[in-house]
């Protein structure tokens, strides 16, 4: 048992998931309903009215990922003295369907 030990290291991470306060959606330019705001009451905004293209999968609309909201989650990473990677990359999957028109 000491030589299986000897092998393996145990790493233990965490993956985050936080809200970031910003104007925008994060792959979008869309607005966002931000309820914690003191301008929008809570509900005040009608369903799926604030709406980029890209949000409801038109064909050929691409991602826009928004610089603020890559700048304050770099911010709060630094700020937890967190790792920050230098580079990312995302991935959209795109389904078709036969039933679809």
């Amino acid at each position: 048992k000491a030589q299986t030990r000897a092998r393996f290291q145990t790493i233990v991470g965490l993956e985050i998931h936080a809200q970031l306060d910003i104007s925008t959606k994060l792959f979008s330019p869309a607005p966002v309903n931000n309820i914690n705001s003191s301008s929008q009451a809570k509900g005040s905004q009608k369903p799926n009215s604030h709406l980029h293209p890209y949000d409801v999968a038109v064909p050929g609309q691409l991602p826009t990922l928004s610089a603020n909201a890559v700048r304050s989650a770099v911010l709060a990473a630094t700020l937890l003295q967190c790792q920050v990677q230098t580079e990312s990359r995302f991935e959209r999957k795109h389904y078709t369907y036969a039933d679809l028109p």
